[in-house]
């Protein structure tokens, strides 16, 4: 098994993460911005495959247990239940919304986070994007 790179995405959120944070509050945040802090699944076609992809739960419970990070995704995750009342679309643009909900559907299985299910059944209708 790989070992799970933290650093990756502890250097993409340094410069980025108070951005990301208050903009999300103000209700929208940059596509780019999504995966280094809402990592999708590997398994995403390859337009949304990229470095920030987390090939397993174990990687997803390793990211949840990192400090900063764990700590961050909760905090960003919390942000979003007010936001429910608009489109993940609106709050994230049409890949955001995509590679947020490939995070979610992953983090639900290792995490007991209950605002991620309540997004994932508000918005995705608690399906992942790659359920037919």
């Amino acid at each position: 098994m790989q070992t799970f790179d933290a650093e990756r995405f502890v250097r993409a959120q340094a410069h980025i993460y108070d951005l990301a944070l208050k903009s999300l509050e103000q209700g929208h945040i940059p596509s780019k911005w999504v995966a280094p802090h809402f990592p999708p699944r590997a398994v995403l076609p390859p337009q949304f495959r990229d470095e920030f992809a987390l090939a397993s739960a174990e990687e997803a419970r390793a990211f949840l247990a990192h400090p900063l990070l764990g700590q961050r995704y909760r905090e960003l995750v919390s942000k979003i239940v007010p936001l429910l009342i608009r489109s993940p679309t609106q709050v994230f643009g049409e890949d955001g919304a995509y590679t947020l909900n490939s995070s979610l559907a992953l983090f639900s299985g290792v995490s007991d986070d209950p605002a991620i299910d309540t997004i994932l059944h508000v918005w995705f209708d608690h399906r992942s994007i790659l359920q037919t």
